[in-house]
């Protein structure tokens, strides 16, 4: 893994001060000065590379009359190991900020820790530079150390600067990152990984913010899990995740006007609600489950789902009309051969075949009729036929969007159904 410190060097009268950089001071007419000298002293590997953009105007515009910034600073950073010097456009035309981004993207290996340096970045540099360095995250897998402005202009008596620690940003492009992918798929992983670097530095506090951050740690493990489990369709483990989040997720409301949980406080209110409307019971809790998938854009998920309920609903069903799973030897069936006969079933029914030579699909079909609800069968049987295409990979001319449509539709169907009779 590589180091990278990246920093832009302006056209700007550079005037000497004092930066404090934590608990160092650092005399010096560069920001940049101050920033290698505490980040980069022991960097002496070849991956450990310090890189100053620069434009034309920078290289040609004597400060004082004497030397450009361009010639200053280069003379100041002749100590230290892989420092260059890299000359970009200044980003005049759209043509130009695409140059800016190829250039500064291509100095960015794979896995590199950045440090960047915005404090005299043209204008819009500092933003340009940030949405590069996001995504570099997605395309190269960096991590972004620290991000720093020297504010020059906060000097106090004592000619004394500050150099803020605006590493705030990066954190929230990780939370944008993170809530977009549990709001589109479900997928809590991203969010669990924030909660995780948390809870690292929680452990060595004991404030009231660190006990939070552990408990919410533990919370989104328990969505994480959830998460995964659903993926899988790990019935047991989905049902196990709910019952602990729905128990443990409390709402801290002192957190609500503490700005630095904003963020949290508002995705609690979220998690909140989608969690507490699973209902209790199981056959409608499952099909709030699928329907939760389809929301989520997890169709395979929310077919098995759906489908299993309702074969479920079926086998009580024809228990309660006094039908027996057992062949002609009085051997009871096993779970997969009851659910064929079930599928069978409901398949030779809607398609109005003959008779048929297995005697046990002849006799559910005639209690079928008992069900007095044609319709919610042939939803079933069409829903059965797209699992068929999505889970065992088949050919069809069947469009993307009108499956879509439809695998919604005939779910839908079914949780009103399942609903109905519950409420009967």
């Amino acid at each position: 893994m590589g180091k990278l410190f990246i920093s832009f060097l302006g056209t700007g009268k550079y005037a000497s001060c004092l930066y404090k950089l934590n608990d160092n001071i650092y005399n010096t007419d560069f920001i940049q000065e101050t920033l290698i000298s505490y980040y980069c002293k022991d960097w002496h590997e070849e991956n450990e590379r310090i890189r100053i953009f620069y434009t034309k105007e920078t290289q040609n515009s004597p400060q004082d009359g004497i030397l450009s910034n361009y010639s200053r600073l280069n003379e100041k950073l002749q100590k230290f190991k892989n420092v260059q010097f890299v000359l970009i456009k200044s980003g005049k035309t759209e043509d130009e900020l695409w140059e800016i981004f190829n250039i500064v993207n291509a100095e960015i290996k794979e896995g590199d820790e950045i440090y960047l340096d915005i404090t005299h970045a043209f204008r819009f540099i500092p933003m340009l530079s940030c949405y590069l360095l996001n995504f570099a995250k997605i395309q190269k897998n960096i991590t972004i150390k620290h991000i720093n402005y020297g504010a020059y202009d906060a000097r106090d008596e004592n000619n004394i600067a500050p150099v803020y620690e605006l590493s705030l940003f990066d954190h929230l492009f990780d939370w944008s990152i993170a809530l977009d992918s549990f709001n589109v798929s479900g997928k809590a992983d991203k969010i669990n990984n924030i909660l995780k670097r948390k809870k690292i530095n929680a452990i060595k506090d004991e404030s009231d913010d660190a006990r939070y951050d552990i408990e919410l740690s533990k919370l989104f493990e328990n969505i994480d899990g959830f998460s995964q489990s659903l993926h899988l369709c790990h019935k047991s483990n989905i049902h196990k995740s709910i019952e602990y989040i729905q128990k443990n997720i409390v709402q801290n409301d002192s957190l609500d006007n503490n700005p630095r949980y904003q963020i949290q406080s508002s995705l609690l209110k979220d998690i909140k609600d989608t969690f507490y409307k699973f209902p209790t019971d199981a056959s409608n809790a499952d099909m709030y489950l699928a329907k939760w998938c389809i929301e989520h854009n997890l169709y395979q998920q929310a077919i098995t789902i759906t489908q299993q309920t309702f074969l479920s609903f079926m086998q009580k069903f024809l228990n309660d009309n006094g039908f027996k799973f057992s062949d002609s030897n009085n051997v009871l069936l096993k779970q997969h051969e009851v659910e064929s006969k079930i599928n069978g079933a409901i398949s030779s029914y809607c398609n109005k075949d003959n008779e048929s030579d297995d005697t046990l699909i002849n006799s559910i079909k005639k209690i079928l009729v008992k069900l007095n609800n044609n319709d919610i069968l042939k939803s079933y049987k069409e829903l059965k036929d797209i699992r068929n295409i999505v889970n065992h990979f088949n050919e069809s001319d069947y469009k993307i969007s009108t499956m879509q449509h439809n695998i919604s539709k005939y779910i839908n169907d079914i949780t009103n159904f399942l609903a109905n009779l519950e409420n009967d």
